[in-house]
């Protein structure tokens, strides 16, 4: 297990950033564990032996695990209103111990940074960050790194294949602000539109503005949309209104009656596809509602 979880918190030359790897990791033990989730109330209806379901059990146990473990080793899951409050403060006043440069006042507030959005001044937000910071702007740029990476991973947890190209843009515009050797202020400047692009996302096609409509069209290729685009938009279009329209309380639960009924109605108005690929956009529809 410690090597596994090495292997997706080490950076190596050539290979995708351990933070896209991660993202390809979660993704799949989530879906084990969910998975499982929505198949173990039918196991007693089947033929299955003990063994063999708690075979699949196992399975859906390590996956939880290998997850949880690379979540604590990499610090995704890092939250310090979780611990001591000595330990709290002590975050606080120190980013890192060793770097007295980087000492930032106990009260230093940055809840700010969560209303970040496309009206965001840029400039005035960095400012805000340096003052917030105490004048240490080195400080400042690498709380809001953090902040970069939180913002791609929560805000895209349900839309995979926004997550994985955020979490590589970030990675690109971290290098190269260090290859321009970049001052901390221009550092934070970038960032913070960094998280504004996060938060608008990437451009879909025209009519596709909400959140759920722009994940089904990014991550098309799970749900094995037509090669057609106005097909594929058409599709988009007709399962977002009738989930705005028809969708029962609780259908984002998958082990709700809506749930089903849901999908039994995707599955009239889409009959060609098959009952994984209609999972599949009721998966992300669900995820990003």
């Amino acid at each position: 297990m410690e090597a596994l979880a090495k292997y997706y918190i080490t950076e190596d030359e050539g290979k995708d950033p351990a933070q896209a790897r991660r993202n390809i990791m979660y993704s799949i033990t989530g879906g084990v564990v969910t998975a499982y989730n929505n198949m173990s109330d039918y196991f007693c209806k089947t033929d299955f032996t003990p063994e063999q379901v708690e075979h699949y059990a196992s399975l859906s146990r390590e996956a939880g695990t290998i997850q949880h473990k690379v979540r604590i080793k990499s610090g995704d899951d890092f939250d310090p209103r979780t611990l001591d409050p000595d330990m709290r403060l002590l975050l606080d006043q120190h980013i890192r111990a060793e770097d007295a440069e980087t000492f930032i006042p106990s009260t230093a507030d940055f809840s700010f940074l969560d209303l970040i959005n496309d009206a965001t001044d840029t400039e005035e937000a960095t400012k805000k960050a340096i003052e917030a910071a105490g004048g240490n702007a080195k400080g400042a740029a690498e709380i809001i790194e953090g902040k970069a990476r939180r913002v791609n991973t929560d805000w895209n947890s349900g839309d995979e294949e926004e997550q994985k190209a955020f979490s590589a843009k970030l990675q690109k515009l971290l290098d190269k602000l260090k290859q321009n050797n970049a001052t901390a202020k221009e550092k934070i400047s970038a960032l913070i539109e960094q998280i504004k692009s996060i938060k608008h996302g990437n451009d879909a096609p025209d009519g596709l503005t909400n959140k759920r409509s722009k994940a089904l069209w990014h991550n098309r290729a799970v749900w094995h949309a037509p090669e057609d685009k106005d097909a594929t938009i058409n599709i988009i279009k007709k399962v977002d209104e009738f989930i705005y329209k028809n969708a029962g309380r609780n259908w984002q639960d998958p082990d709700s009656n809506a749930s089903m009924d849901l999908r039994d109605d995707l599955k009239a108005m889409l009959p060609d596809m098959s009952e994984q690929d209609i999972y599949e956009i009721y998966r992300l529809a669900a995820q990003n509602s």
